[in-house]
């Protein structure tokens, strides 16, 4: 794993190449303070089965601050591949469950009323498959990989493809899908995982994760409150001969 860094936030490559800095685009606030944590920016290719040197040739990410905007952009050919998606560019609020890690913590969802989420985006797709979205990790442990009592909630805000998951229902402006991993699929990856899809126009959306939580919390008929919020990815996915770039204009969140 290469590492670049900090300020601005850059990074690129093709095998799980990372970096760490600040983006004017991305703003905190926990219980009305303005917090300025230290993001990760990473190319996570995960459904690679071969790196050698023609993984450069088949999968290139990039997560790049601009003068006016915060750029994710991927392109792939057809490398060898384990399932649909190939992978992710993106930027990690929180501890990253397989790493790297910035030592900020986001907390428990008991020490929140509202985690009020507010996102701008342009998403461009070239070619292939490709979305744009958040993906937020709550952990039973505070510390380590992930179980199969962990929950990976993602709000799909921008894409050309759905998964085949389960239909659950909807959710305000949300159609949702419900997967339980196995393990024997996917023996690193494992819980429940929920994805709410966003329905109308795109460009930009407000919400409340927190209650988006409670949704899910009703679902699984299991309460949450003491689980931990490990992280909150925002990027874009890919999927074989796809070239896709997406513009962050804003994401900005208040826990409170």
């Amino acid at each position: 794993m290469k590492f670049t860094g900090i300020n601005p936030i850059k990074v690129e490559g093709s095998s799980y190449d990372a970096g760490f800095g600040y983006s004017k685009f991305v703003n905190l606030k926990i219980q009305n303070k303005n917090s300025n944590p230290i993001l990760t920016a990473k190319i996570n290719p995960f459904g690679i089965k071969e790196w050698k040197d023609k993984t450069k040739e088949n999968i290139f990410g990039k997560v790049e601050e601009k003068q006016n905007l915060l750029s994710f952009y991927a392109k792939t050919s057809n490398p060898e591949r384990n399932g649909f998606i190939l992978g992710i560019s993106t930027i990690i609020l929180g501890e990253d469950i397989w790493g790297p890690q910035t030592g900020f913590e986001l907390g428990q969802v008991k020490n929140y009323k509202k985690i009020k989420t507010s996102t701008k985006w342009d998403f461009k797709i070239k070619r292939g498959f490709a979305d744009f979205v958040y993906d937020i990790w709550l952990n039973k442990n505070r510390k380590g990989g992930c179980s199969e009592q962990d929950i990976e909630i993602m709000v799909w805000l921008d894409s050309n493809f759905e998964v085949p998951w389960k239909d659950i229902g909807e959710f305000k402006d949300f159609k949702v899908k419900y997967m339980q991993k196995k393990k024997e699929e996917h023996p690193n990856d494992l819980g429940h995982t929920f994805a709410f899809f966003l329905k109308g126009k795109k460009g930009q959306k407000d919400f409340d994760y927190k209650e988006i939580i409670d949704f899910c919390s009703k679902y699984l008929k299991k309460d949450l409150k003491n689980y931990w919020i490990r992280s909150i990815y925002l990027g874009t996915e890919f999927s074989k001969d796809t070239e896709v770039n997406v513009n962050l204009h804003r994401a900005n969140f208040s826990f409170e």
